[in-house]
């Protein structure tokens, strides 16, 4: 959802995170594989998957969600995190934050959260220009961007996350492995974060509805 492909190895902490820049979806398959023959690591050994939903691309997030289906296909737990709530979910945090990624010019897919010790709420996540900010005390926003937040607070906390490594070691992803994030039903049911429905997803419905599909 954030234009590359990330994977990282999370048990307690991050044990290494591997990104490769503008990766289509259809590498997976070959490149998970050889990150983990990397570090040593056997598939087996993976219990969990946690996956970001987006917002995103309709392509990239379909083809996300479906290779982390395929991983769960023998019984591994799935979950799924909002890509928003996964970048605002940083270690020491205290207050609200704002995260701001970028959707297409002049507008931005925004989500505010309030941190707990132990677990992330979401106020609000939607798509919008930045005429109308909230208030918050932190902002986590795509470096690459930085100079159009310039009428936010001075004062407030600046994060600024990097598009080619975003799951740094101070990326804390606890607070999605929980039930309430958990898809325990078919895994079909896990539907992309789209905030705004993309016209190919419309295309889509339509033609499922002519063939009549339900």
């Amino acid at each position: 959802a954030t234009g590359n492909l990330q994977i990282s190895l999370w048990d307690s902490a991050i044990v290494w995170s591997e990104v490769y820049p503008k990766g289509r979806g259809e590498i997976l398959g070959t490149w998970l594989p050889a990150q983990l023959e990397k570090y040593d690591v056997s598939l087996s050994e993976l219990h969990s998957v946690l996956v970001g939903i987006g917002p995103g691309s309709f392509t990239g997030l379909r083809t996300g969600i479906a290779f982390a289906q395929g991983l769960c296909a023998n019984g591994r737990k799935l979950y799924t995190a909002s890509t928003l709530g996964l970048l605002a979910s940083h270690q020491d945090l205290v207050g609200e934050s704002l995260v701001a990624m970028r959707a297409r010019p002049g507008l931005w897919y925004l989500g505010h959260y309030e941190h707990h010790k132990s677990s992330l709420l979401k106020i609000r996540e939607w798509m919008g220009d930045l005429s109308e900010l909230p208030l918050v005390q932190n902002y986590i926003i795509d470096q690459s961007f930085l100079d159009e937040f310039d009428s936010v607070d001075e004062h407030a906390h600046f994060i600024q996350w990097d598009h080619h490594n975003w799951m740094a070691k101070s990326w804390d992803p606890s607070p999605w492995f929980v039930e309430e994030h958990r898809h325990v039903s078919e895994s079909i049911g896990v539907r992309p974060n789209y905030i705004q429905v993309p016209s190919a997803e419309v295309v889509l419905k339509r033609k499922k509805l002519d063939r009549g599909d339900t």
